[in-house]
């Protein structure tokens, strides 16, 4: 068996993925999983406004053969995990991604974007 975890995006390349407002979002999320070296991150952006983030877990002891991890059961609690990601998804629609302030989903103009009054009248 074998799995790849050679896509997993660090927190510095989150940050590149979406703008500086949000950054404290990933932070929070990154800091939940920092000691967990199953958690791996497949993708971070933002689409329709809002911040989304694509996770996986691998529990699985890639030593053990097929066999040994037929009737394996992970007993990971992602719960939790989706619940903060769901959280931080739902907190993002309410902050401006480019500066962090206070925000609302932009609708009026070609890309959907969260963004405060001052970001939405300089053009951001």
């Amino acid at each position: 068996m074998y799995i790849d975890k050679s896509y997993n995006v660090i927190k510095e390349g989150a940050y590149t993925q979406v703008g500086a407002g949000w950054h404290s979002l990933l932070d929070t999320f990154y800091s939940a999983v920092a000691e967990d070296p199953n958690v791996y991150v497949i993708q971070v952006k933002e689409k329709f406004g809002g911040l989304r983030i694509y996770f996986d877990h691998c529990c699985i002891d890639i030593s053990k053969s097929d066999e040994e991890l037929e009737n394996y059961i992970c007993n990971h609690d992602c719960a939790s995990l989706y619940n903060l990601v769901r959280d931080l998804e739902e907190k993002s629609i309410t902050i401006c991604e480019d500066c962090g302030q206070a925000g609302e989903l932009r609708m009026n103009r070609s890309w959907i974007k969260t963004l405060c009054n001052t970001c939405m009248n300089e053009g951001h």
